[in-house]
């Protein structure tokens, strides 16, 4: 391979042979070495690479700008985890896959468009990048893994597919702007600490949803109500702990309720002589009845 250098604009181009490369070309850390400290780094497509390899540029802080070219599939895991100088970076139509911190404390990088055919955001791809406040998802990706987004103090709002099937634990954590979500409608499940230490101020869960886990929405301070649909069977400690403005959560059926799952001052909206008020009175908080309109789940079930 050739190497040029355009020293004036600090950018570096890579050239591949014809016929050199092979399917699954890879660029590897030791190659990488030579270019970690310019500021603007483009790969030409011509230089036949399809695999970023694993932490190839992990902690390279010259680097401020990166094109990718199209003809890479995929990126492994810590591939530019660290690079703390990096705020753009353009990813290729044809890439298809995003390995673990990926992009691990890139804490000036301010936007990016995960292309197409990538299905999966897998663990902590974007963790603690403190400045990333725009995530445009131009396929449907059907999973977050767990820690995605944890820290990423600057994200106001994410799209998330209507087709996702998976959101890991403490993927948003600590979001502290993300103020908008929209819960996916085939979502099973909250996982534990998903959206904890966000700006939420309201949010509706689908009947899809059948569990909410430990802190699932902890110290969430701006959230100020939450009815909980009735296919909702679990809710687990703290789900709502720590939500000093919540006033009011509704429930109207008898999930199994776990600890503390909310602050004494929240009311609890529910039916006269339920599970629920009784769990509210031991717990020392407060409850406020519904009409009674609920049909006897016995006399439902015999119909």
């Amino acid at each position: 391979k050739m190497v040029f250098h355009a020293a004036a604009w600090k950018t570096i181009f890579l050239f591949g042979k014809e016929g050199t490369e092979v399917a699954g070309n890879r660029l590897e850390k030791n190659e990488a070495k030579k270019l970690r400290n310019h500021k603007r780094l483009t790969l030409f497509k011509s230089a036949g690479y399809q695999i970023i390899g694993k932490a190839c540029f992990e902690n390279a802080t010259g680097i401020g700008e990166m094109n990718i070219p199209e003809g890479v599939v995929v990126i492994e895991k810590e591939a530019f985890r660290g690079c703390t100088s990096l705020r753009a970076i353009r990813l290729p139509k044809s890439l298809r896959y995003i390995g673990d911190g990926a992009f691990e404390g890139c804490t000036v990088l301010e936007h990016i468009t995960i292309p197409e055919k990538v299905k999966e955001i897998r663990e902590a791809v974007f963790k603690n990048c403190k400045r990333l406040a725009e995530v445009q998802l131009e396929g449907s990706i059907l999973s977050i893994g767990r820690n995605a987004f944890t820290g990423c103090q600057s994200l106001v709002k994410i799209n998330l597919p209507a087709r996702m099937q998976h959101i890991g634990k403490q993927a948003f954590m600590n979001c502290k702007a993300l103020s908008a979500v929209v819960i996916p409608s085939g979502l099973p499940g909250i996982e534990e600490s998903c959206f904890a230490g966000t700006a939420i101020t309201r949010i509706q869960l689908p009947d899809s949803v059948k569990k909410i886990s430990f802190e699932a929405f902890f110290r969430c301070r701006h959230l100020t109500e939450i009815y909980i649909p009735e296919t909702v069977e679990v809710i687990a400690d703290w789900a709502f702990h720590g939500c000093s403005r919540l006033k009011t959560i509704e429930i109207r059926h008898e999930p199994v309720l776990g600890e503390w799952i909310t602050n004494k001052a929240t009311i609890y909206r529910c039916y006269k002589n339920s599970p629920v008020e009784r769990y509210c009175l031991n717990y020392g908080g407060i409850s406020e009845n519904l009409p009674e309109e609920k049909m006897n789940i016995e006399e439902e079930k015999c119909v």
